[in-house]
């Protein structure tokens, strides 16, 4: 994906997270954190990854992402 659509989904997935409080925004967190890392925005992918993680604990794909970017990236706060 390049980067011009890559901000654009960025955009969407902040969107429904903001627009919807109420809701187990566990996959669009997530989404949100894969798109944020693949724009080099580390510190609020890693953020998202974690967010997403507070949703569902026990997500192996949730696990997995964070473990992935960390082994990547390391801690960014």
């Amino acid at each position: 994906m390049n980067a011009g659509h890559l901000k654009e989904a960025a955009a969407l997935y902040a969107e429904i997270v903001a627009l919807n409080p109420g809701w187990e925004h566990g996959t669009a967190l997530y989404s949100l954190a894969c798109c944020y890392e693949d724009l080099g925005e580390l510190t609020s992918a890693e953020e998202c990854y974690r967010r997403a993680l507070s949703y569902e604990p026990e997500s192996p794909t949730f696990i997995g992402g964070l473990a992935s970017f960390l082994h990547l990236h390391g801690s960014q706060s």
